[in-house]
């Protein structure tokens, strides 16, 4: 019998590259090479006498055998986290594995600088970060909790707001040099609208407020991305225009790359929220993290009214202030 028992060791291996259908994904999450990966895998298979995985140039894909032995390591995982929970409950100090979901940007530019702060104030957690399309999706399979841009309609899970991030149209400077700057909502017809999707149900319209006037414009987007990311190198390049967080593109505002057009028209701010799947039963770890994400929200991303945002004709080099109708 002990010499067909798998340790945990090489569950948690045979877990994390299932989890993931990719041994160089599992590899990177446990921080193993992946020689070493596949080697413990293989060995869980001769031990068992069956094959959990079936590997192939392309894809990877769990057997019959495989979804079954995986399923009963998640509920050992489970008890292991309880177990982390309980022992982290009687020491006063957050412990174990916190697993976090964002975009891609939000992950680089945010995420990844606080979980540093947060590893440097916790010595006993370990943490592991997920970039990925639909972090919302991800919260109960495995993530602890995602950030994202999105409000989920899913009423099973639980979200806090963040922030609401102020907005603004940009283009490039390049861009607006060889054409003129709409003067009017009505003109941004006439300019390649980039557009961030949140969902499948984004409307494909700008609806914009000047003091108590608001109007929704019509757009039909040439370009089409669901992380801001990609659709600031797309907007820097003059592709178009692009509704955008001021705070993220402050910097190539002030530098005279990107100019701010129809600066006193104002879209709606982005929200930034964190999702998890309860408020009850949250290990201390989830639960410190998630203050951390307010307490720095409020500092990274400035609300309205916390003075002039990037980008307005006040802020802007001189001789280089938007273009205004």
């Amino acid at each position: 019998m002990a010499e067909t028992m798998p340790n945990l060791n090489e569950l948690a291996i045979f877990g994390a590259v299932a989890a993931r259908c990719s041994f160089t994904e599992g590899a990177r999450a446990l921080r193993l090479p992946k020689a070493t990966v596949s080697r413990r895998v293989r060995a869980l298979e001769a031990r068992l006498g069956i094959r959990l995985l079936q590997r192939t140039t392309r894809r990877v894909t769990v057997t019959e055998a495989g979804e079954a032995l995986l399923k009963r390591w998640r509920l050992i995982e489970e008890h292991l986290e309880e177990a982390d929970v309980a022992i982290g409950r009687l020491s006063g100090a957050p412990r174990g594995l916190l697993r976090v979901a964002a975009g891609s940007t939000l992950m680089a530019e945010w995420i990844a600088p606080l979980a540093a702060l947060f590893l440097s104030r916790h010595a006993a957690v370990r943490m592991e970060l997920l970039s990925v399309s639909d972090p919302v999706g991800q919260v109960g399979r495995g993530v602890d909790l995602a950030i994202a841009h999105a409000h989920p309609t899913d009423s099973t899970r639980v979200t806090r707001l963040l922030a609401r991030v102020p907005t603004g149209l940009y283009a490039s400077r390049d861009y607006l040099a060889g054409r003129p700057a709409p003067a009017t909502p009505e003109d941004l017809a006439d300019h390649p609208a980039l557009l961030l999707t949140l969902s499948p149900g984004t409307p494909r319209e700008w609806r914009l407020r000047r003091g108590r006037r608001q109007v929704a414009v019509p757009i039909v987007p040439r370009l089409i991305g669901n992380d801001m990311g990609p659709l600031l190198g797309a907007l820097r390049a003059g592709a178009g225009v692009l509704a955008a967080p001021r705070v993220t593109v402050a910097d190539l505002v002030a530098s005279g790359r990107l100019v701010r057009v129809l600066p006193e028209w104002t879209p709606p701010p982005l929200e930034v929220r964190v999702v998890f799947p309860s408020r009850s039963g949250l290990p201390p770890r989830t639960r410190l993290f998630i203050d951390l994400l307010v307490e720095q929200g409020a500092t990274v991303f400035p609300t309205e009214g916390t003075g002039p945002a990037p980008g307005t004709p006040s802020a802007a080099p001189e001789g280089q202030g938007p273009a205004r109708g």
